[in-house]
């Protein structure tokens, strides 16, 4: 009898987890994982994605970028934070013909794990507690989020020679 009654508790306690497992966006189509640690500008080749395991050509409106927003998470327990995966803009060089092959490219940003807010007095950087990676995720679907374009602007020629640099240097020592 209790053989039975643990087993069904069991049963009880994991088929919701296996339910919400179920509808996970990771579970329709190719999915690939790319971690990065710093702030900047990546850039993607169609020989990449081929090495990622997508199979070239790909409709260059399809392909989308991914990742969980985990920089504000709270140390709180009783806090919530949403699951939902966040898509991000990227920008498609793809030769013109809409389709990505390998000598075509993407383009993304990322903040990384450290990121700068302005407070109006001095800047202050926030630096993710959860991970130093923040991982993306990219995969094949309807309509990709992109980048706007601007029209190019030509200055008459006014050089630049100073300006403002932020660096971080912190010690982890425990």
């Amino acid at each position: 009898m209790r053989k039975g009654f643990f087993i069904f508790f069991l049963v009880f306690l994991l088929v919701p987890c296996f339910l919400i497992a179920q509808n996970a966006a990771f579970n329709v189509g190719k999915w690939a994982k790319i971690g990065l640690s710093k702030q900047g500008i990546y850039q993607i080749t169609g020989t990449q994605l081929k090495a990622l395991g997508f199979s070239l050509p790909i409709n260059s409106n399809q392909l989308q970028l991914f990742n969980y927003n985990l920089n504000q998470l709270s140390e709180k327990v009783s806090a919530s934070f949403s699951t939902q995966l966040t898509e991000n803009a990227i920008q498609v060089f793809d030769g013109g013909d809409n389709q990505i092959d390998e000598k075509d490219y993407v383009l993304f940003y990322t903040e990384g794990a450290i990121q700068w807010k302005n407070n109006l007095v001095a800047f202050t950087h926030y630096k993710n507690t959860s991970s130093d990676t923040v991982f993306y995720f990219l995969t094949i679907g309807n309509n990709g989020k992109r980048m706007n374009t601007k029209e190019k602007v030509i200055s008459g020629g006014k050089i630049i020679d100073q300006y403002d640099e932020r660096w971080l240097i912190e010690m982890d020592s425990t």
